[in-house]
């Protein structure tokens, strides 16, 4: 795609899922990607070993973006060691499944700490370190910050958030040359939904509902979030990217 060779990138919540799939997309359009992780070191090696060029030129670094101390540290290493920075690609989350109605405060704060906050603050640390004249930030969201599940609640609420923090950030930073979005997935085959494997009952059933009739591979939002960063997507900026299938229009 136009205008990434060449580039540097963060990617964070990388080790695996769409992460993963997203950094290797990015170094196959030569982008030098800084892989972000938190407490997954062994994935992260394999991940940079399939990336290419496996010479040294990729990253990887432990940090809980929750954590502003750490997060510092982390952009700041990548910094140092490529020299420039002009994407990021804001992909760490959780989720804690449980009755709306009686959500314990605990998970609640541990989904917006990583899901909303953590993606604000991995955002504010690339604003303030970006170089060159443009840049780009995509944040990882999902279609449930539209349509949400009962039982996911800080999900949702972290993911509605969170296409208030790309909208607003967008306003202010476009005629800086930054341009910022949000790319929402629907159902993706990735370790956030482990019973979702081949052949399940529970696979089966969500396939169902979706207009294409499959849920999707992480290959697949890599692709996206690689458009919503390059130069083909130029005028892009303050818009969420729905890629679910069709399963929001679906009357099930």
């Amino acid at each position: 795609m136009r205008g990434l060779s060449g580039k540097r990138a963060v990617v964070t919540g990388a080790a695996t899922g769409i992460g993963r799939a997203t950094a290797l997309r990015l170094a196959e359009e030569g982008v030098r990607v800084a892989v972000v992780h938190h407490g997954q070191a062994d994935a992260a090696a394999t991940l940079l070993q399939a990336m290419r060029p496996a010479d040294g030129s990729h990253l990887a670094l432990d940090a809980d973006v929750a954590d502003e101390a750490a997060l510092e540290r982390a952009f700041d290493a990548v910094l140092a060691g490529f020299g420039g920075l002009e994407l990021l690609v804001a992909n760490a989350a959780t989720k804690r499944i449980n009755d709306p109605s009686a959500y314990p405060m605990a998970d609640w704060d541990a989904v917006q700490g990583v899901n909303l906050r953590g993606a604000y603050l991995t955002a504010r640390a690339f604003l303030r370190r970006r170089t060159g004249p443009k840049g780009a930030i995509v944040f990882v969201s999902s279609v449930h910050e539209i349509t949400p599940l009962e039982e996911d609640i800080g999900y949702a609420a972290s993911k509605a958030g969170l296409a208030g923090v790309a909208r607003t950030l967008a306003l202010a930073e476009g005629r800086r040359g930054v341009r910022v979005n949000n790319l929402a997935p629907g159902g993706v085959i990735t370790p956030m939904n482990p019973t979702w494997t081949p052949g399940s009952e529970v696979l089966a059933g969500f396939e169902e509902k979706v207009p294409l009739g499959r849920a999707a591979q992480p290959e697949e939002m890599a692709a996206v979030a690689a458009f919503l960063l390059s130069d083909e997507a130029s005028y892009v900026t303050g818009h969420t990217l729905v890629a679910d299938g069709g399963v929001m229009w679906s009357p099930h």
